[in-house]
């Protein structure tokens, strides 16, 4: 089934699409796992459902492990490379689709962030100090206060970086760095940079 949709997602409409996908869930894995520049988001740690005679979920998301890695102003278009799958990225050509990314992202995932930034990271960083103590005194790991500080700067970053390329409506020019061995690159520059 997915080789199949792997293949429709290329030559026929999001309209048809719609009566096999559920879009607006693959929208929100991909708006959520593209926020998070998750490096297996695309080509593995992946869960997919369907019932029977009715469409194909994206979701849920999991194994993030791999999250908020690498430059924050990058786009990531979910890794298409050789050894994984460009599904979101046939699917990012797709006007609706691009448009439900956008619209879950500023609904969803942009108040959670609110959230998340202002209690919920300091509650977390509560809830692991002691832990992240004992961590770096058996592991000889980075300061735990350090990490927490750059990702809470990553985080403001790729916020900063995602409105202004989905939400602004400022046109930008993309340059694609492909890979056979590793995640392609997609940097984006506003037009005139």
């Amino acid at each position: 089934l997915y080789g199949l949709l792997y293949l429709a997602v290329g030559i026929v409409s999001i309209s048809i699409l719609t009566d096999y996908l559920d879009i607006n869930s693959f929208a929100m894995k991909y708006a959520l796992e593209e926020f998070l520049n998750f490096n297996d988001a695309g080509r593995s740690s992946a869960y997919y459902y369907k019932d029977v005679n009715g469409k194909l979920y994206a979701g849920p998301g999991w194994d993030f492990e791999g999250a908020f890695l690498g430059n924050s102003k990058y786009m990531t278009k979910l890794n298409g490379t050789t050894y994984s799958t460009d599904l979101y990225e046939k699917l990012w050509d797709h006007q609706d689709f691009q448009e439900a990314v956008k619209k879950n992202y500023q609904e969803l995932l942009l108040p959670a962030l609110q959230t998340l930034k202002t209690s919920k990271l300091e509650e977390l960083k509560t809830q692991n100090l002691q832990s992240a103590k004992m961590d770096m005194v058996r592991w000889n790991r980075e300061d735990f206060t350090e990490n927490c500080k750059s990702i809470e700067n990553w985080i403001a970053e790729r916020e900063t970086f995602l409105n202004d390329h989905w939400l602004s409506g400022k046109n930008y020019i993309s340059v694609i760095l492909k890979s056979e061995w590793q995640n392609n690159a997609y940097i984006y520059l506003n037009e005139g940079e």
